[in-house]
């Protein structure tokens, strides 16, 4: 099993659990929709299996769970089998569609977290999202 934990906007503790190593997996995105003090309000939601060559995450799919369970906002993670949790120029591009849909639709995306074999990227942790 392989636990992430990273420190998200405001002191928040977002902690992201795979079963298996991610390696060996196929690209899965998840949406973990949280209450307005960061807590998650569920289990994370699997929004989309991915193939061999990656994931699509549409935001769409993302703010329908963070509407059907009233989120006050909303985490993002997907993994990288290749190992490597480096974003891609995909990444960036949905991490960027994804936060100012959530700008306008007043549900901020406070963490988009990429996950490899043994570690992760978080665009909060590296000061790439600002609320």
């Amino acid at each position: 099993m392989r636990i992430f934990v990273c420190q998200a906007l405001s002191n928040a503790i977002i902690i992201v659990v795979y079963p298996i190593d991610c390696k060996y997996i196929s690209p899965a995105g998840s949406a973990l929709p949280l209450d307005s003090k960061k807590r998650p309000l569920s289990d994370a939601q699997v929004i989309s299996m991915g193939t061999a060559n990656g994931v699509s995450i549409h935001p769409r799919d993302v703010f329908a769970i963070a509407v059907r369970w009233n989120a006050s906002a909303i985490v993002v993670a997907h993994n990288h089998p290749i190992g490597s949790p480096a974003p891609s120029k995909r990444d960036d591009e949905l991490t960027w569609g994804l936060y100012a849909a959530g700008k306008m639709m007043g549900i901020p995306l406070v963490d988009h977290i990429v996950l490899g074999s043994k570690s992760f990227y978080s665009y909060a942790d590296n000061t790439r999202l600002s609320q």
